[in-house]
This record gives structure tokens, sequence and C-alpha cells, in this order.
């Protein structure tokens, strides 16, 4: 028998956004013996740009993690480098909970001396630094930069492609001349 992931979305998808969201898991690192369900988390959509958005993120992403392991999944991935919910859900589940956000930042730090993250908009600082801070990582950070591209997934993935990845690409270059840094953490 087979393995269930819920990988768990910050925040409500969409019919025309779950696509979109599912594609982040290419067809070649699908397995027939583990089955990933995708699904968004909450009622309210958030940018995550406050403090109080990033509690009712935080939350939803608990709910949707308590959920999964009563529906029976095996796992539960969270998917935003904030790891919101991540700690909560560790000590409440009895199955595994993964983060992009943990694993990105521990992995840059074992490749270089200096990692810089780079995202999307600059009030999403914050959610890092929260981060880093519960990781003791902040020493190892060169520079957070921001490409100044208003968060929306429909837009990223539909068209925007060329000019997000050329602004990601001038972010990088800058936090490895400009600020020092050996890895890059999208």
């Amino acid at each position: 028998m087979g393995k269930r992931v819920k990988m768990i979305f910050p925040v409500p998808m969409s019919e025309a956004t779950r696509p979109m969201v599912e594609s982040q898991l290419p067809p070649e690192f699908r397995r027939p013996d583990i089955d990933v369900s995708f699904v968004g988390a909450g009622n309210t959509i958030t940018l995550a740009d406050s403090y109080y958005d990033m509690a009712i993120m935080e939350l939803a992403v608990i709910q949707a993690g308590i959920r999964a392991e009563e529906e029976g999944f095996d796992a539960v991935c969270i998917n935003t480098v904030s790891d919101s919910g991540l700690a909560a859900l560790r000590a409440r589940l009895s199955i595994p909970v993964l983060s992009p956000g943990q694993s990105a930042f521990h992995l840059a730090a074992m490749l270089g001396h200096k990692f810089s993250i780079l995202t999307m908009w600059e009030r999403w600082f914050p959610l890092y630094r929260k981060t880093l801070k519960e990781y003791g990582l902040e020493s190892r950070v060169a520079s957070i930069r921001a490409i100044d591209v208003r968060p929306d997934t429909q837009e990223l993935l539909t068209g925007k492609e060329d000019i997000v990845f050329a602004k990601l690409e001038e972010a990088a270059l800058k936090a490895i001349h400009e600020d020092g840094a050996d890895v890059i953490v999208l």
C-alpha cells in the first residue's frame, strides 16, 4: 500500500490556481507508491504582509495539518518557506511534518558560509527573520532581497516567468557580488 502526503498551501486554493500549484511537483519526481494531495488552507486569502495575516495563515496551516492526520495521511508538507505552523504541528501530530524553509536554510548553510534569500516583496521579510531566528541561522544570512513583484500565484505561473526570472537573476547577482552570498535560497 502506498503512502499519502498532504501538501498544505498556506492560503485557500481556487480551481484556477490548483493545477498551477500542483505543477510545482514535476512528473519526473512523482512516484507511484506516494500519493501527494494538495490542499489550500483556511478560508481567507492573505498575503502574509502583517503580523495579523501571519497568525491567520499559521492557524489555517495548523488546522489543515490536524485534519490531514485525522484523514489518515502518512505525512504533511507545508508549502511555504515561512514554515508556518511547523513547530505547532510537530508538537501535535504523530506523523512527519516537513517544510521547505528549514530544509532550504540548513542546506544553504551547509553549502556555503553565507546565504541570501530572494523573495517576492519586502513585506515578507519578517516571516523569514522570524524563522531564521528560530533556527539560529541569523549569522549565516548575507541578505534578504525582494524583487518587488506583488505575489499573485495565477499571474506568477501564467506568463510572468520571463519578467520574474530576470528580476530574480539580477537580485541573486547583487546578493553574491554586493552582499557576499555563497548560496541563494529562492
